[in-house]
C-alpha cells in the first residue's frame, strides 16, 4: 500500500481512497481494466470495492493506482 486517505462520509457509508503500488514483473506491458478487492483484518472483511481502471503498467515497471474502498 502506498497511501490511505478519507473519502466521502455519510451516516450509511464511509469511503476511503487507498493508493496501491502495482508492480509488473513481466517482460511485457500489463493492462489493467478493472479491479475487485476486499480488505480483511484478522480474517474479517471490513471493507470492499470495485472499479474501472484504465492503466498500462510497463514491462518490469510499477505504478500507483488509487481505488475507492467502502466500509
Amino acid at each position: 500500500m502506498a497511501g490511505f486517505h478519507p473519502g466521502e462520509f455519510t451516516p450509511n457509508r464511509q469511503t476511503f481512497i487507498v493508493s496501491l503500488k502495482v508492480k509488473n514483473p513481466n517482460d511485457h506491458t500489463l493492462p489493467i481494466n478493472g479491479a475487485t478487492y476486499a480488505l480483511e483484518l484478522e480474517g474479517h472483511e471490513i471493507a470492499n470495492g470495485s472499479g474501472d481502471l484504465d492503466r498500462q503498467i510497463p514491462a518490469f515497471g510499477e505504478d500507483v493506482v488509487d481505488v475507492e474502498v467502502n466500509t
